[in-house]
């Protein structure tokens, strides 16, 4: 394991593409990451974090075009993404083709969360030739005083990554993260009916309908309540 600097997204980029870790800083915390199609590396993220399969990671697109190649999205959807991406909101998407799916199965294969987030995670989903799955740095499970949450500083992702046994190629120094708190999520999977918000976040609700138009029914927007750190 080594720390380096954003400067150096390179090396983090080449770490995954040959199957390994990587911890990268957010606004909101410290991700691990790795190669959503490595099942190898995807197991390993798993692992570290004490979370069940069943609760998929999220997708970390490069850029808006991908979400159009590779999921269906209709226009309720479209205006999220042009409105909102790179940013904090992620989407649950149905695949468009349910081989990648099966492809991706540590994000759904039926449907996926999918994210294109800017700074330095975005950066490196460009930087690198494989398509990243992401999660919070920390055991899953309601914080606590043994379990703090995910990491907001490399001294906080070390100290998850001995606890765990984890063991990654690199960490991208970012200094603290000042956010401490989740993405906004978005369900677009229903062709028929409005998006609803099933995730309150740092993408306010209110520019969550804005991005929607004026003439999409507002009222329908939804939420079911704030999620505990996963």
């Amino acid at each position: 394991m080594k720390v380096i600097l954003p400067s150096n997204i390179g090396l983090a980029a080449r770490a995954l593409e040959a199957g390994g870790l990587v911890v990268v800083p957010t606004e909101r915390w410290y991700m691990l990451c790795c190669d959503a199609s490595n099942v190898s590396a995807c197991e390993r993220v798993f692992q570290g974090k004490r979370r069940s399969t069943n609760n998929p990671l999220l997708l970390v697109l490069r850029s808006r075009s991908e979400a159009y190649k590779y999921f269906q999205v209709n226009r309720s959807a479209g205006r999220l993404i042009e409105s909102l991406w790179p940013g904090d909101l992620a989407l649950i998407l149905r695949w468009a083709d349910r081989k990648m799916g099966l492809e991706y199965q540590a994000v759904g294969s039926e449907k996926a969360l999918v994210g294109c987030p800017g700074g330095t995670l975005g950066a490196l989903a460009g930087e690198t030739g494989v398509m990243i799955a992401a999660t919070s740095a920390n055991i899953s499970g309601v914080p606590s005083d043994d379990n703090v949450g995910p990491a907001i500083s490399v001294v906080e992702v070390m100290t998850f990554l001995k606890k765990t046994d984890t063991h990654v190629s690199f960490i991208i120094d970012g200094g603290i993260c000042p956010q401490f708190t989740h993405m906004t999520i978005v369900d677009c999977t229903d062709q028929k009916t409005q998006p609803v918000v099933i995730r309150k976040g740092t993408v306010h609700k209110r520019a969550v309908e804005l991005s929607l138009g004026k003439e999409s029914d507002l009222d329908s927007l939804s939420s079911s309540g704030d999620s505990e750190a996963k």
